[in-house]
């Protein structure tokens, strides 16, 4: 039986951390994707605290148990996996985000809070100015 290599990565407590995280999202309880894998839940567990070295097979394993791409969990933003798994839930199409379509709509959002926070004001002074002609 041929040995299989082991992944290596600048900073593994990501990948498991992200397998962690995506597997509490979707409220899969570790005996579920340990049974799936072909291992025992204690074993799996040791995966998720980073306890045990993961080949690059069993990476592929878990990705396509949570049917993504083993990119996402090597370098997954939190807001990324809960996009993808809200869009997997309802049946829809799998979306990745990149960094740039992140900081357009977080451009976007702060443009819409300024101009809500400007017609806010623009209301109270109407108002202050309407109580003021209705005194008079």
């Amino acid at each position: 039986m041929k040995k299989e290599k082991i992944l290596v990565l600048n900073n593994p407590d990501v990948v498991y951390e992200n397998i962690r995280k995506i597997r509490q999202m979707r409220e899969i309880k570790q005996e579920e994707i340990a049974r799936a894998l072909g291992i025992n839940q204690k074993h799996y567990s040791r995966i998720e605290r980073g306890e045990v070295d993961i080949t690059f097979r069993r990476l592929c394993e878990i990705a396509n148990f949570f049917q993504i791409k083993v990119q996402i969990l090597i370098n997954a933003e939190e807001m990324k996996i809960f996009q993808n798994i809200n869009q997997l839930n309802r049946g829809g199409n799998y979306y990745n985000y990149n960094a740039t379509d992140i900081q357009e709509v977080k451009a976007l959002y702060e443009r819409l809070i300024k101009e809500k926070d400007e017609t806010i004001e623009s209301l109270k002074s109407l108002v202050k100015e309407m109580k003021k002609n209705t005194k008079d």
